[in-house]
């Protein structure tokens, strides 16, 4: 399987045939370990496993601060 934590915590696993999957985690601001695990199954067939991991993106979140007009006009 292969697995992606963030700071310590597992936050998603993946197993058997599957074809690509897009996979977006939001961190909040500062420093985080993100990491990929992949773990062998029991089922003997040695080299036989792939994992790929392709497009990874690190971009700092949208800014919300400013000020916002939530007066409905007339």
């Amino acid at each position: 399987w292969l697995e992606i934590w963030v700071d310590g915590t597992r936050i998603d696993r993946w197993s058997g045939t599957t074809g690509w999957t897009e996979r977006v985690v939001a961190l909040s601001a500062g420093s985080h370990t993100v990491e990929w695990r992949y773990a062998k199954d029991v089922s003997g067939t040695g080299g036989l496993d792939t994992v790929w991991i392709d497009d990874v993106r690190l971009r700092p979140a949208p800014s919300t601060s400013g000020t916002f007009d939530t007066a409905l006009a007339p």
